[in-house]
């Protein structure tokens, strides 16, 4: 099976092996729990991929995150760059949305990782198909 996912009240997590694509999408307000939930699947998803497969993090859909899911989106990032990671495309449409994940980039990904964010879906699929 070459895709497989995990959904839940305020994430879905896709692992889709033949496009070599992590897909997260958060949506609503999600909690610390959601945090560690995505994390505790996303750190299983990755060590079934290639290295030099790319992330896509959508955040369109959500409201807020508790501040609590910065250790938790840290430990995301830092299993994508052990399993490594090649390209990081974020979807924020607005700016405000993004909630630090620019500035922990610079800490827990290797500068030969491409960070996108696009604040439009058609620059998503044109940076990664």
């Amino acid at each position: 099976m070459s895709v497989i996912y995990n959904i839940s009240a305020m994430h879905k997590i896709i692992l889709d092996r033949d496009r070599k694509l992590l897909h997260l999408a958060y949506w609503g307000q999600v909690g610390v729990q959601d945090g560690r939930s995505s994390r505790e699947t996303i750190e299983r998803f990755v060590e079934e991929m290639e290295p030099g497969y790319r992330v896509l993090t959508d955040l369109a859909g959500l409201e807020s995150m508790d501040f609590e899911c910065t250790g938790e989106i840290k430990g995301i990032m830092d299993a994508c760059q052990r399993a490594q990671v090649s390209k990081v495309v974020r979807l924020i449409p607005k700016p405000e949305q993004d909630i630090g994940f620019s500035i922990m980039s610079a800490f827990h990904y290797d500068s030969n990782v491409a960070i996108r964010t696009c604040e439009r879906v058609s620059d998503v699929i044109e940076e990664l198909f």
